[in-house]
């Protein structure tokens, strides 16, 4: 199994680029509300931004999987997506075992309501941690 990266700057792009994957192949419908879920009535795999390094990154193409299947790092660090593209950068620095300094709230637009500006607020926020050596 791939190592996901320590860095929260690198983990989010990586996030960002699987979930680019997942909108570019027809096998994949993006659902916040699902980590990696096969819909058997849409003959597609549902996955969030943490489900898409699942399977890509990970290469996990299980019909229902979650961080739970995973070894503690992993599944940190997968939770650490999920918290980021809601916007609680403390907390899923905490989950990271980073020191969280002034990060703790962060707007992030949900992704099914601006795609566009949910990539690009994560972006902004993937380089201001960078700035910060994160």
């Amino acid at each position: 199994m791939k190592k996901l990266p320590n860095k929260p700057s690198k983990l989010i792009n990586l996030a960002l680029n699987d979930l680019r994957k997942a909108q570019k192949d027809k096998k994949y419908k993006i659902n916040m509300g699902f980590w990696r879920k096969f819909d058997y009535y849409d003959r597609r795999c549902l996955v969030c931004a943490a489900g898409a390094v699942i399977s890509f990154s990970l290469k996990n193409q299980g019909d229902c999987v979650e961080p739970s299947d995973f070894d503690t790092d992993t599944r940190n660090k997968l939770l650490s997506i999920d918290l980021f593209r809601r916007g609680w950068v403390g907390q899923a620095l905490q989950r990271m075992n980073k020191e969280p300094g002034k990060f703790f709230y962060r707007e992030i637009p949900a992704y099914d309501k601006n795609p566009r500006l949910f990539f690009r607020k994560l972006r902004r926020l993937s380089r201001d941690l960078a700035l910060k050596g994160l």
